[in-house]
């Protein structure tokens, strides 16, 4: 009978070593495959602690596009971005446009959007949909994503944005596939200095 419980305790003492042995790998298989996901996560200067989130398929996707335009940002400047913050901001930026695969687009049109720090997407996006609506502002963000890094109070900010925001996102987004300096050249032929000069040559 003694041999009996004998047997019975090393037994139930083998399965629980079993299971913390089981346990243990498990967590180091989670924590491996995360790093993979997101490389070392004491890797870089961050401020404070940044929250870790496994990222959706969509949210890898626009942490691709981000590291792809910008390949190599330099240490500490403000495009070097973990991976981890990098998810943090996608997840800011679908919570405003309400679709992962909105926000995808708009990372794809400019990579630099995941730039902007989150709360300032969640201002100026709520004070552009107080003016326009949701759809409009859609639209404008989704034309122009650039217009999210404005100030959202003061001079020149989203407070005081006009419709003449809305009308320009339409031009920024017809022209950006001719590039910057064809763009910047347009912008000047439709200059009021290069109009008058135009018109003083024909009189």
């Amino acid at each position: 009978m003694l041999s009996i419980l004998i047997i019975i305790v090393a037994l139930l003492c083998s399965a629980a070593a079993f299971q913390f042995t089981a346990c243990r790998l498990q967590f180091h298989n989670s924590e491996s495959s995360l790093k993979m996901l997101f490389g070392n996560f004491g890797r870089g200067k961050k401020e404070g602690s940044i929250k870790i989130i496994t990222p959706s398929p969509v949210a890898l996707e626009a942490i691709s596009v981000y590291q792809k335009a910008n390949p190599k940002p330099k240490p500490g400047r403000g495009y070097d971005i973990l991976p981890e913050e990098l998810n943090l901001r996608f997840i800011s930026l679908v919570e405003a446009v309400k679709s992962e695969e909105v926000a995808l687009k708009i990372v794809s049109t400019v990579p630099e959007v995941l730039v902007i720090k989150p709360q300032l997407v969640k201002d100026n996006f709520a004070m552009f949909e107080s003016k326009w609506g949701f759809e409009k502002t859609l639209g404008l963000v989704t034309r122009n994503p650039n217009i999210l890094s404005v100030a959202t109070r003061g001079y020149g900010s989203a407070e005081v944005a006009g419709d003449e925001t809305l009308y320009a996102s339409y031009l920024i987004a017809a022209t950006r596939p001719i590039g910057k300096p064809l763009l910047l050249l347009l912008f000047g032929l439709l200059s009021k200095p290069f109009i008058q000069m135009l018109l003083d040559n024909l009189s």
